[in-house]
């Protein structure tokens, strides 16, 4: 590999179902921990979407999930957001926020030495299902739902469900799991394994 070419991960940080930091990340994998529960009213009503049938159109078959906890809670003004433009924000973008700073922090990089730095945003992103909640309504939209700003960067990913839409897509698909009782490492193997049957 050329010198110019060379990587360096140089900070890190999490936040999953049951673990928002790296060391809980950790204890999961090491104890083998199951965060599957059932879908949470914070997030849906899955009375309302769940059936058993599994044909049945614009259903889910499935009453279980991961989820991160405690979503709504986050300190905006310690990021410099107001209140109005907190109340807009997709939850994706804070939990980016919370863990990019904890990424700086972990690779020793502290925020004041960053910040206004000529740098790039890589972030990838699977559901758009707040904006859709959020913005039905045209009239509500403001320069907060439409714009944003970046002086950072950071390569990341999120995936977070706050509707059931996906999860009714996913059915449809015949994408998602009945297995309830399943820990990361047998997820793992599992994975291994259908590798292992396509090669």
């Amino acid at each position: 590999m050329e010198a110019d070419d060379a990587i360096a991960i140089v900070g890190v940080a999490c936040n999953f179902p049951g673990a928002p930091d790296l060391d809980a990340y950790w204890r999961i994998l090491v104890n083998g921990e199951n965060h599957v529960k059932e879908i949470p009213p914070e997030r849906w009503n899955n009375e309302a979407f769940y059936s058993n049938d599994r044909n049945e159109p614009g259903k889910s078959y499935v009453k279980h999930a991961a989820f991160i906890e405690r979503f709504k809670e986050w300190d905006n003004k310690f990021f410099g957001i107001n209140d109005e433009e907190a109340k807009r924000m997709d939850p994706q973008q804070h939990l980016l926020l919370e863990c990019v700073y904890k990424a700086m922090e972990n690779g020793g990089f502290p925020i004041d030495r960053v910040t206004g730095s000529d740098v790039g945003c890589f972030i990838g992103l699977m559901n758009e299902d707040y904006g859709v909640v959020a913005n039905s309504d045209i009239k509500d939209t403001s320069n907060y739902t439409v714009t944003g700003d970046c002086s950072m960067a950071v390569c990341g990913g999120v995936n977070f469900m706050i509707s059931p839409d996906m999860f009714v897509i996913l059915s449809r698909a015949r994408m998602l799991s009945l297995m309830v009782n399943v820990n990361p490492s047998q997820m793992m193997e599992m994975v291994m394994q259908e590798e292992r049957a396509v090669e």
